[in-house]
């Protein structure tokens, strides 16, 4: 047995194992080490902050951006963009420590296409499109009045581009 990382001053090994009742099931654990970089002001994080991951458990790590957020007296303040093998998988906006603004998902795969969009405002996600895994808009919410009624009106698509459906939803309800 070989003592990979102490974390916490318990030690995580690479193989150990499990009793249980009379038998003994031999166990493979994993660890992932993060590091976090940034300022502090006052002792409250400002400015980018960025996160990373090491899967290895041993020297030399090799460190994954899988973070970035902006930070304003402690508080998440501006965007905050979420990568998997830096590529950028999800961007948020934040104010005074709240989700509010436009937010994008993009596929995990390669080459990362845009597959939602959403607008946070007072706690509320609306959604404003998805996308087909080809790229090409799958439905489209947009906020509309008619006869002085507040309405979202959604738009969707059959991948060819030709409009599939429309209608209204009205207190999220189809109107």
């Amino acid at each position: 047995e070989k003592d990979a990382i102490v974390v916490s001053n318990k030690p995580i090994k690479e193989k150990d194992t499990l009793t249980d009742g009379y038998k003994i099931i031999p166990m493979t654990f994993s660890a992932t080490l993060q590091k976090e970089t940034g300022n502090y002001i006052n002792g409250k994080k400002e400015g980018l902050w960025t996160r990373y991951n090491s899967y290895k458990i041993e020297p030399p790590f090799y460190w994954d951006k899988i973070l970035e957020t902006n930070y304003k007296l402690g508080g998440k303040n501006g965007k905050q963009i979420i990568f998997s093998s830096d590529d950028t998988i999800m961007i948020g906006t934040f104010v005074n420590g709240q989700e509010q603004g436009m937010g994008k998902l993009f596929d995990m795969n390669y080459p990362h296409k845009l597959q939602k969009t959403w607008n946070t405002e007072n706690g509320q996600y609306t959604m404003l499109a998805e996308y087909y895994p080809s790229g090409h808009l799958k439905s489209r919410y947009t906020d509309t009045t008619i006869n002085s009624k507040q309405l979202k009106a959604f738009k969707t698509y059959y991948e060819t581009g030709q409009v599939e459906s429309l209608g209204f939803y009205n207190n999220n309800k189809l109107d």
